[in-house]
């Protein structure tokens, strides 16, 4: 199943796997049935033979088609993702069967397949790029959080050691209302 494989490549390069580290810290909620359905069809529609899979997964391996909806309703919930993913998923399929046809094709049929088969290239590339491109943007605002969080610490410092102290020395002050 190298499908599966470049699902997980595309979805770490948009920076959707691992789920944990979002915001929060938290996992996302997993998809409701009627979320599935969608996100089934979604990927049908992309990319028939990631579909297929998708479906026997259902069928036959319930619990890795639980996994693999989770990892796809992180993607599917973000509209600018799900439009990267549909460019990358068509392109790949653009390029797949291009290339097939390409290694198949006589000496004079490929000089004028080559071209389309080229152009065919450009797009994926971009789209995997846009991927790349969004998953950076997303690391940049983490790591703008993260400088917020640890220049707020390091203003708060006396106060969080106090704190601390008072807790391990069993010396608590109630904070509570």
């Amino acid at each position: 199943m190298n499908r599966w494989i470049a699902v997980a490549a595309l979805l770490l390069a948009m920076g959707r796997m691992p789920a944990l580290g979002e915001e929060g810290g938290k996992e996302p909620a997993p998809p409701s049935e009627a979320e599935e359905r969608e996100i089934l069809d979604f990927v049908r529609e992309n990319n028939a033979e990631m579909g297929k899979h998708l479906g026997d997964a259902k069928e036959h391996n319930p619990e890795m088609f639980h996994q693999k909806m989770q990892e796809l309703s992180n993607m599917y919930r973000n509209p600018d993702m799900r439009t990267i993913f549909s460019r990358t998923m068509k392109a790949e399929t653009n390029v797949r069967r291009l290339s097939e046809a390409y290694r198949k094709a006589s000496a004079k049929e490929k000089e004028g397949m080559r071209a389309e088969l080229e152009q065919a290239l450009n797009e994926q590339f971009d789209a995997k790029l846009a991927g790349h491109e969004m998953h950076l943007k997303k690391m940049q605002e983490e790591i703008a959080r993260q400088k917020e969080r640890v220049s707020k610490r390091k203003a708060m410092k006396e106060q969080i050691v106090k704190k601390r102290m008072s807790e391990l020395s069993g010396d608590v002050e109630s904070w509570d209302w």
